[in-house]
């Protein structure tokens, strides 16, 4: 839990034991992957016009103009999508997730659309309690292995708000630590409930019974503690994870 933060260490963090996971686990065949990321030397640079300086005015001012047309429509499309979703059934919105399963790379539209099915299902779960829990499970196993770190954080808070224990729990943590350790994604942390919600089930976890849970939730916390953002605030220091 000492390893160092830095914005390539997305390597495998990798528990101990063998102990065999229910049927509806989120850790299930979940390994750690390693994340790449590009430097900044390494993206692609636009092309400068060459021209007269009155060619090149108003073509920085075109492209300035159609971005902000791009923006508005981008946001205009998001506003209605998330209308829809309010207006679906909980088994309607855990179809649309299972259509996402096996995801990997993806664009920020799909990344926009799928956090806005995993936010409405989240207003739909929090603290509930049924049998269709593990359908819910189910749908968000399918997500795991994106390499965005908003998807990934987005299903540990579905999870957690399940207030589930166990394996579920474990995976959650490992979520959780495998985004926290990478200081470039602090900020997804600074308006989130998911720092909160992690104290909560660590409160729930047993050290003896759910070890890795434990591990990884607290490590977590150190992480976010630790960060210069807002996260580390009282809610999320290691002291404030009670037995």
């Amino acid at each position: 839990l000492n390893e160092k933060r830095t914005a390539k260490d997305g390597g495998a963090a990798v528990g101990e034991g063998g102990a065999t996971l229910p049927p509806n686990s989120i850790v299930k065949n979940h390994p750690l992957k390693r994340r790449q990321f590009q430097s900044l030397d390494e993206q692609q640079r636009p092309v400068l016009e060459t021209g007269t300086p009155e060619k090149s005015a108003q073509s920085v001012a075109a492209r300035s103009g159609s971005g902000k047309m791009d923006h508005l429509k981008q946001k205009q499309k998001l506003s209605k999508s998330n209308e829809i979703l309010a207006q679906s059934t909980t088994e309607a919105l855990l179809e649309m997730l299972k259509g996402h399963a096996g995801i990997k790379d993806c664009t920020d539209e799909t990344v926009s659309h799928i956090n806005g099915i995993l936010s409405e299902l989240y207003s739909r779960v929090k603290g509930a309690k049924g049998s269709w829990r593990g359908a819910v499970l189910g749908a968000l196993y399918g997500l795991v292995e994106a390499n965005s770190a908003k998807i990934l954080l987005s299903v540990a808070r579905v999870v957690l708000a399940l207030n589930v224990t166990g394996s579920n729990l474990t995976g959650a943590c490992k979520l959780v630590f495998k985004i926290a350790r990478n200081e470039n994604n602090d900020a997804l942390f600074a308006d989130s409930d998911v720092p909160e919600l992690l104290v909560d089930g660590l409160g729930r976890a047993s050290p003896a019974d759910e070890p890795e849970a434990c591990i990884y939730g607290y490590g977590a916390i150190r992480f976010l503690a630790g960060s210069g953002t807002s996260v580390s605030s009282q809610k999320v220091k290691p002291e404030a994870v009670s037995r």
